[in-house]
């Protein structure tokens, strides 16, 4: 029966006719209103009310904020990301008809051209030819998600996002990636930071879970999704022309680690495939065999194995920090053979332990709501820690092996955004310190 199927047919043809209703509301950087300068710094303000902070690090690094209508810019204190924020730098601003020109000091320093309608940033190397990175939709807001959409170039090659899960990584070129950081990557040494092969990087500043994109579906942006608790747009671009000035520049911008000794970079072994090991005889025995058979063996690392416990709490010697007699009688005897043989000792701390070892306690020590998982931004749990380490292990009265320690397993759990720090912060990440 042909008319049966009439009202279904008008159905179908009025919805399809209808304009498509978007799950949220998105909005976006729109057009130039205004502009002044505020410190170092250059505030633009938009037609309806977003603002964009632009300033300068030096003369080689420019940091880009995006706030919406009513917000303010994070302070700098927010994130520890940034080793300090008190550089020098100044932009000299140009105002023309149809765009913001924006430069630092420094003749092969950077150049930014802000267009007015709408507001889109163009970045150069001053003294090059062509932009090396433009944006194409600006930033744009949708739900909790704050994102910027660059121009994608399908010759422009990338490197950096540091390593996955596991230390892997599909490919070195990352170019047709995307790379999503939230909670459940733990295990993931992964830093929200990449090269360009056009001779500048970008840092995105935050720790909120955020998605890298770097030509998957030829599609460039920078996401952040702050599950409902701000996530604002903010990026350094860090500029070259040459991959180690970048790197330099950036290094400088997020702070420069102490050089650790050289057999740290050599052959390092750990004892983790055999939890059961006899301990220094064990090494011994490696360690000989291994030169023997021609490898610069430099660096041994000390898993759960060597710590004395209650084996019926933890076979595993997840704790108390005091070297396990049956299995190293005479650690000082031990740190002798080592230290003759040009051998490096790394002690592990294994997180999960923590919560059987003597005078631990969550409530005193640990990030609140969670178990053996320590607050570092608490003066008292910092100094918990080191006595425990120091007066068991690495005192040198003592003359134990000892000369690195390895914070294992401190990647996870994660936690609400609303989980409050000792220092007053809030973090999803129980190593928001740690994580980049």
């Amino acid at each position: 029966n042909r008319r049966s199927f009439a009202p279904l047919v008008l159905f179908v043809t009025l919805y399809l006719l209808l304009p498509a209703r978007p799950s949220q509301a998105q909005t976006q950087v729109g057009n130039y209103a205004s502009h002044a300068t505020s410190g170092r710094s250059v505030v633009i303000t938009g037609a309806t009310g977003e603002s964009l902070r632009i300033t300068p690090y030096g003369d080689y690094i420019v940091r880009v904020q995006v706030a919406k209508k009513g917000e303010a810019f994070y302070a700098d204190t927010r994130y520890e990301m940034v080793e300090k924020h008190d550089w020098k730098g100044s932009l000299e601003a140009s105002d023309g008809a149809s765009a913001l020109t924006l430069s630092t000091a420094a003749a092969d320093g950077v150049s930014l051209s802000v267009a007015k309608q709408p507001m889109r940033i163009t970045f150069s190397l001053k003294g090059q030819g062509e932009p090396v990175l433009s944006e194409k939709g600006g930033t744009s807001w949708s739900g909790n998600t704050s994102k910027v959409d660059f121009a994608y170039a399908s010759d422009e090659h990338f490197a950096g996002l540091g390593h996955e899960a596991y230390g892997r990584v599909p490919k070195l070129d990352r170019r047709g990636t995307s790379l999503k950081v939230s909670k459940g990557s733990e295990g993931a040494a992964v830093v929200p930071y990449y090269l360009s092969s056009k001779g500048y990087g970008v840092l995105l500043n935050t720790t909120f879970t955020n998605t890298i994109n770097l030509g998957q579906s030829s599609t460039y942006a920078l996401t952040i999704d702050g599950e409902g608790y701000g996530g604002q747009m903010d990026y350094f671009f860090i500029a070259g022309p040459a991959l180690t000035q970048v790197v330099d520049r950036y290094t400088q911008l997020t702070g420069r680690p102490r050089l650790p000794q050289r057999s740290q970079f050599g052959l390092n072994l750990s004892d983790k495939s055999d939890p059961n090991n006899n301990g220094e005889a064990w090494w011994k025995k490696m360690i000989t065999e291994h030169r023997a058979a021609g490898y610069a063996f430099d660096h041994q690392v000390n898993d759960n194995a060597w710590r004395e416990s209650d084996e019926a709490t933890s076979g595993q010697m997840n704790s108390w920090f005091a070297w396990r007699k049956d299995r190293y009688p005479d650690p000082a005897a031990y740190k002798k053979w080592c230290d003759e043989n040009g051998v490096t000792v790394t002690l592990d701390l294994n997180r999960p332990g923590l919560s059987i070892t003597p005078g631990w306690s969550d409530s005193q020590y640990g990030i609140p709501g969670s178990k053996a998982c320590p607050d570092f931004t608490n003066a008292a749990t910092r100094k918990w820690l080191w006595n425990l380490f120091f007066t068991k292990s690495l005192d040198p009265a003592l003359k134990y092996p000892g000369d690195a320690i390895w914070l294992d397993e401190f990647d996870y759990p994660d936690h609400a955004h609303s989980t409050t720090l000792s220092s007053g912060k809030r973090t999803r990440s129980l190593c928001s310190l740690l994580r980049w």
